[in-house]
């Protein structure tokens, strides 16, 4: 099947006759690449569940001349017979026509799809690019943060970042390897809605049996619990790396 029905069908003189209109979109729909039709009206209202009264119908109509129609070829037929000799079997007058319509709607269309992926893809580079300028921002403040993400000393060299980690080490329950911790949080680089996430995560994780039995054995470090994301695990979980695990 190689035909598409398009809006300007309606719009023509076969809409005064609706037997007329459905036919044609049927041959338009079941015709070859080349517009041929080679079947009989019996074999298209078995193939389209239309009544073969309605189909031979729409073809006496749609293989008369028509002097309105907006193609003058064969007198306005919009069907002509394969051969005289035989009532069946037809070309499609317009076929080319139709294609040629199709395949215009078919640039369109890739056009359309090709320009939103572009968008899609430049979003995310300039988002990409966002992300490392404000880590570049922050390696180049007055100290380093990596040199402070190897040390075990709050200071204020980039606020918004330490207080946020300060925030997360009051939170967590196993003081361990803090400037492990540290560091995993400054490679993390996250925003205030994943800072939130983190905490409620925390929270939830602090009331599990895991964390609570044998005087919190089994929390995982806090650098392990980054590492691991454990924020994402589903809560309820019976799994024992629920929270990522302890080291």
């Amino acid at each position: 099947m190689f035909g598409k029905i398009f809006d300007s069908i309606y719009d023509g003189t076969l809409g005064e006759d609706w037997r007329a209109l459905i036919t044609f979109m049927q041959l338009i729909i079941l015709a070859d690449k080349d517009g041929i039709v080679d079947m009989t009206p019996a074999a298209i209202s078995r193939r389209t569940g239309i009544p073969i009264e309605h189909i031979k119908a729409g073809i006496e109509i749609l293989e008369s001349d028509d002097p309105h129609s907006r193609t003058s070829d064969h007198n306005g037929k919009r069907i002509i017979r394969l051969d005289d000799e035989r009532p069946w079997g037809w070309y499609i007058v317009n076929h080319q026509k139709y294609r040629e319509i199709r395949s215009e709607e078919d640039r369109k269309e890739y056009m359309r799809n090709y320009m939103r992926e572009k968008r899609e893809k430049e979003k995310s580079e300039e988002n990409q690019q966002s992300c490392k300028q404000q880590k570049s921002t922050k390696a180049n403040s007055k100290k380093s943060l990596a040199k402070l993400a190897n040390t075990d000393t709050d200071t204020d060299t980039d606020l918004n970042t330490l207080e946020a980690f300060n925030t997360f080490w009051r939170h967590y329950p196993k003081k361990k390897s803090k400037g492990q911790a540290r560091k995993q949080w400054l490679k993390l680089c996250p925003d205030k809605p994943l800072i939130e996430k983190i905490l409620q995560a925390i929270d939830i994780a602090k009331e599990s049996d895991d964390w609570q039995k044998d005087n919190g054995k089994y929390i995982p470090y806090p650098a392990s619990w980054l590492n691991a994301e454990g924020w994402e695990n589903e809560q309820g979980s019976d799994d024992s790396d629920l929270f990522g695990g302890a080291l």
